[in-house]
């Protein structure tokens, strides 16, 4: 549905404005698209992925990156823990969802042709980061709570007690990182630690910033 309303919103630029009859249906079109998507997301965010179940956090990260380079012509890199490490189920779907948005609102506004995804553990939690060398986020974003889908985000964050900060660093680009508390995380493996060391911080509040680098 979003490759579909990105294809009709390409065609609605190239529209000659004299053929009002096509542009007012492709408009209408895109509506109603736009519609069924804010409803299959709202259905979306109640259900558990399945794939959450049959393989795990780790290696469902690694296939949403695969679908998202092969729909999109979008180079994407993963580092993933061990996948022997399990997470709490409310933290992977959270996880999950969060990284699903990230992605959406990176093909649709980011104009990126990479995206890094990392998902670390270390004995202070899980994080997630998201990384890409788009045109970056408006400082202003964070007094726009709708946009961009950064309300979700934060509202998902917020209730297993973590921080999201999201970054436009001066190179451009966005950077996305989600930290999640150590009670969200089942293991006591060190050797399910991937390098690179990630500090939870306080865990007390949530934090939702866009921060220009």
């Amino acid at each position: 549905l979003t490759v579909l309303a990105l294809d009709l919103s390409w065609l609605q630029k190239r529209t000659n404005h004299t053929e009002q009859p096509v542009a007012d249906k492709l408009k209408a079109a895109k509506g109603l698209i736009d519609s069924a998507i804010k409803t299959t997301r709202s259905i979306m965010q109640d259900l558990r992925p399945t794939l959450l179940d049959d393989v795990g956090i780790a290696a469902a990260i690694r296939w949403q990156s695969e679908e998202c380079a092969k729909r999109n012509g979008i180079a994407c890199k993963t580092e993933l823990f061990d996948e022997q490490a399990k997470l709490d189920k409310m933290c992977s779907i959270s996880l999950f969802r969060i990284l699903q948005e990230a992605l959406t609102n990176i093909t649709r506004h980011a104009q990126a042709s990479e995206v890094r995804i990392a998902l670390r553990l270390s004995d202070g939690g899980v994080a997630l980061e998201v990384v890409d060398n788009g045109i970056g986020i408006a400082p202003d974003a964070a007094h726009k709570p709708m946009s961009h889908g950064l309300t979700g985000m934060r509202e998902r964050v917020r209730r297993l007690g973590g921080r999201i900060v999201i970054a436009a660093p001066s190179g451009g680009g966005t950077r996305i990182e989600v930290v999640l508390p150590a009670a969200t995380v089942h293991t006591g493996d060190a050797s399910a630690i991937d390098a690179g060391e990630v500090k939870a911080g306080d865990h007390s509040f949530t934090s939702l910033s866009i921060v220009s680098r």
